[in-house]
């Protein structure tokens, strides 16, 4: 993974923290805090969006891609709980 252009820090910066978030989200469907899992994940997201505010934690490419559609599905599978 390559460094998030518009913060300049490293990747190893980046990936606790989206896991970390992943891990909440977990925590949260496993308790059936689904709304909490919700807003993690969204969370998660807009920091992946493409768009200038958060600045993205990751440059654009098939690595960001896959992991916003492993996001959005997770997502998708919450939503089928609520």
């Amino acid at each position: 993974m390559a460094i998030p252009p518009a913060l300049g820090l490293p990747e190893r910066v980046f990936r606790p923290a989206r896991t970390d978030t992943i891990n909440s989200a977990a925590n949260a469907v496993s308790t059936g805090r689904y709304g909490d899992a919700h807003d993690a994940l969204t969370s998660l997201l807009q920091k992946l969006d493409g768009v200038g505010s958060p600045p993205d934690w990751m440059v654009a490419g098939p690595d960001k891609s896959n992991v916003r559609g492993d996001i959005e599905l997770m997502e998708y599978l919450i939503s089928l709980e609520r």
